[in-house]
């Protein structure tokens, strides 16, 4: 059998208990050591060991006879391999169940939409595990109805920290963006000061520090506007670092620390430590916090501003947003919490009170748009340091393109539109059926070979930015 799971640091849990099942059980990670990882490969392909746990390269263990394969979280975009070749692990499973002729099992609290979909059309069996368990108190807030000096913090999730304190509770804040604000925008004449490689507003960090969060450019900030020379310089926006301050001065006697990429790069497993030795009172973070093993600590969680999420230019967004959300319900098991800030209460996925209120809402959209799962897409990216090259390059695939006939979207310049000095164009190409999708891709990889242009391709894409 193979356990997969989409972090390293999950890898142990599982192990712990499997062998408590089956003592021939090893795992198998990039962190092992060249020579560690050829031993496991061999331990499998000679059938010394039944399990196999650990992360997408697993999914290829040689065992001579397979029985299993189980996906935890399947909806995890870490399941999704970055560089070519770009497979997702969860088609991998699938296939690889259907060549050898047994069983695969994606569990999930929040599924993605392409499984609900396929659950619903009874091409996937459907099963149910969850324990009935007390729902977390989970309360949407208006911060439109908020005085502005409580736009960071609503005058509920005071309360709720106030008191989780008292009773000597832990509480987590999340926030989706590091540093101190999203961007410095010159209020005089509207320009954002952005990053030269990537042309994405520079994140503003404490000590004047700016940085752009894709390349690792780094500069001071400015004290006048670079463009008309004006002194109205303005934080956009907030992140970690404003919030942790904002914590500090609103909560003196607490214990504040911030987990995040800039200071917190490896060793999540140790924050649950850190709560049950009450070395700290209230954490903030990214996506870090969100594993069950911390939320169950947690006596509340604020969600800092999920708009943020909502309205990233990517069609996944709502879905993504949802299965964020779901995860902090579920990891808290019912003892938390959890306070989500917004301008926009009413949106349908915060308003979701199910599974099915949610998916049913998300596939009508999809269906109307002709978005995955009701259309196959493969993502044609195309980059360059020279725009007006990749945009030649671009054109001259739209023209095959339409040789051949299929539906398409672009060539366009991508959300995000130049990464480390390299412009980017995208088009999408999608049909219903995907007859000869594969073919024709095969015709565009020997265009990349014979041009300075880069050409990526991404069948099934999880991101479109």
């Amino acid at each position: 059998a193979i356990i997969l799971v989409p972090e390293i640091n999950l890898i142990t849990g599982f192990e712990e208990k499997i062998k408590k099942i089956e003592k021939r059980t090893i795992s198998f990670h990039s962190k092992l050591s060249i020579k560690e990882r050829y031993k496991r490969w061999l331990m499998m392909k000679k059938a010394e060991v039944n399990v196999a746990i650990g992360t997408r390269s697993v999914i290829f263990a040689p065992f001579p006879k397979l029985g299993l394969i189980v996906v935890d979280q399947e909806e995890s975009t870490d399941y999704k391999q970055k560089e070519t070749p770009k497979y997702n692990v969860r088609q991998i499973a699938i296939k690889r169940g259907k060549m050898e002729k047994f069983s695969v099992f994606l569990i999930s609290d929040a599924p993605s939409l392409e499984s609900w979909y396929q659950a619903k059309k009874k091409i996937y069996k459907s099963f149910n595990f969850s324990r009935r368990r007390k729902g977390s108190f989970f309360e949407v807030v208006d911060l439109k109805k908020e005085k502005k000096k409580d736009r960071i913090f609503s005058r509920l999730l005071q309360d709720k920290i106030k008191d989780a304190l008292e009773k000597k509770l832990s509480v987590m804040l999340f926030v989706s963006r590091r540093g101190y604000a999203s961007f410095l925008l010159c209020s005089d004449c509207g320009e954002v000061i952005r990053c030269p490689n990537c042309n994405i507003g520079l994140s503003f960090h404490l000590k004047r520090e700016m940085i752009c969060h894709y390349c690792g450019f780094r500069t001071v900030a400015p004290s006048v506007c670079p463009f008309c020379g004006g002194r109205n310089l303005k934080k956009i926006g907030w992140g970690t670092q404003r919030v942790e301050n904002e914590v500090k001065k609103r909560f003196p006697g607490a214990r504040v620390k911030r987990f995040d990429l800039d200071i917190f790069k490896s060793s999540t497993y140790l924050i649950p430590d850190y709560i049950k030795k009450r070395e700290v009172d209230i954490l903030v973070g990214t996506q870090l916090l969100i594993k069950e093993d911390i939320l169950s600590l947690v006596g509340v969680v604020g969600v800092m501003l999920v708009d943020v999420l909502l309205n990233l230019p990517d069609f996944r967004a709502s879905e993504r947003t949802f299965q964020l959300l779901t995860r902090i319900r579920k990891g808290s098991r019912g003892k938390n919490s959890v306070i989500v800030q917004t301008y926009n209460p009413t949106h349908y996925v915060l308003n979701a009170k199910s599974n099915e209120d949610f998916y049913s809402r998300e596939l009508k959209i999809r269906k109307q748009l002709g978005y995955p799962p009701y259309q196959r897409w493969v993502r044609i990216l195309i980059e360059g340091k020279r725009k007006d090259q990749v945009k030649d390059k671009s054109e001259e695939i739209l023209n095959k393109i339409k040789k051949e006939g299929f539906n398409f979207l672009g060539p366009s310049p991508c959300p995000l539109s130049k990464i480390k000095g390299s412009y980017r164009y995208h088009i999408i190409l999608r049909d219903t059926k995907g007859k000869n999708m594969q073919e024709f891709i095969r015709e565009i990889d020997p265009l990349a070979r014979r041009s300075s242009i880069k050409i990526g391709i991404d069948v099934d894409p999880l991101s479109t930015m």
